[in-house]
């Protein structure tokens, strides 16, 4: 009984870690990229002030600017509607993996309880 106990619980430990380990995966993805992005339009920013010579293009950098701003906004308010989905993926699962654990454990429990009472 108790071998089979502790192998349910290596195999959920193992599932746990395996989950845990994507999870952290997913997410370093995901900011490697956005941090690629972010410093590509801060760039991308920083060359057009460049560019600004006279009056007429720093009117037309500023023009530019308020709609990168809005842009910014955007992509920052789906960024984080990403970050709440992966975080919603993995509560869901963890919640999966642990009912899982506990379900095999109260088997295992359950049939050592009824192999003593026989």
């Amino acid at each position: 009984m108790q071998d089979q106990m502790m192998n349910n619980m290596q195999q959920g430990g193992g599932k746990f870690n395996e989950l845990m380990l994507n999870n952290t995966e997913k997410l370093v993805e995901f900011q490697i990229d956005r941090m690629r992005t972010y410093s590509g339009l801060g760039i991308g920013r920083m060359r057009a002030a460049l560019e600004v010579t006279d009056s007429q293009s720093l009117q037309s950098f500023l023009t530019e600017q308020n709609k990168f701003v809005n842009n910014l906004a955007q992509q920052v308010t789906e960024d984080m509607k990403t970050l709440n989905s992966i975080s919603q993926s993995f509560g869901t699962e963890m919640q999966a993996v642990t009912q899982e654990n506990v379900s095999n454990l109260q088997e295992t429990a359950a049939k050592a309880a009824s192999r003593k009472t026989a």
